[in-house]
């Protein structure tokens, strides 16, 4: 049995429209335009997120640069806090006490010894790492049988009496001068003039205390040669 399609023609230009190159070109546009819009619909999306990310950063770095600067404040006033306090510290520590060291002047004078002067004086800023800090010149005069060697007797006991306290005492004749025994004389009864029954001798001698700087505990350095070591690296 045989059967006749009688529509044949319709549905080739059916089949004909189906496949049209103009169709299938703009359905094929269509579908990349779908695609691109959903691409770009995609990316704002990204965008978006990403913008509040960093504006939520922004935020996060504007507090912690309030915090970076609070603690720098904080630390520039501990800072200055420091100074002083080792200011302080340091006065504290290198006072110098007088009352005994005149004291031990005092106790070292034996007879036939009389001082006339005696000044002292502080180095205030040291800048070897073990300098004179206190300085003492004494003047006198010693009279005896043999008046060198008591001036040199006073000197000893001086510098061994306040060695025990000053550990780098020196005690030194920055000079020794005979007197001459007209001018160790005296006028007596009904004005004679009486020769000094003992020579004599006018000295000065020059008292040195050295104290060593504070040492940092880590490195054993002097601190004030740290500090300048620290500067110098700094520059």
């Amino acid at each position: 049995m045989y059967k006749i399609n009688l529509y044949h023609e319709h549905l080739q230009k059916r089949r004909q429209h189906e496949l049209d190159p103009l169709r299938m070109g703009v359905l094929v546009l269509m579908c990349v335009g779908v695609l691109l819009a959903g691409h770009y619909v995609l990316r704002i999306a990204s965008s978006s997120s990403i913008i509040a990310k960093a504006m939520t950063l922004e935020k996060k770095y504007v507090k912690v640069q309030a915090q970076e600067k609070e603690i720098k404040e904080k630390e520039e006033n501990f800072n200055k806090e420091t100074k002083i306090a080792d200011s302080l510290l340091r006065i504290v520590n290198e006072k110098v006490l007088w009352a005994p060291i005149l004291s031990e002047i005092s106790d070292s004078i034996s007879e036939g010894i009389m001082l006339n002067i005696i000044n002292g004086r502080v180095q205030e800023e040291p800048l070897a790492d073990l300098a004179t800090d206190v300085g003492i010149t004494i003047d006198g005069t010693a009279e005896a049988d043999a008046p060198r060697q008591r001036a040199d007797e006073f000197r000893r006991n001086l510098e061994e009496k306040i060695q025990t306290k000053e550990k780098t005492t020196t005690a030194k004749f920055k000079s020794l001068d005979d007197v001459e025994r007209g001018a160790g004389a005296g006028v007596g009864v009904g004005g004679n003039i009486i020769m000094g029954a003992k020579p004599k001798v006018k000295f000065t001698i020059e008292v040195k205390i050295e104290k060593e700087k504070p040492k940092d505990e880590a490195t054993g350095i002097p601190a004030e040669r740290k500090k300048r070591r620290a500067s110098t690296k700094e520059e």
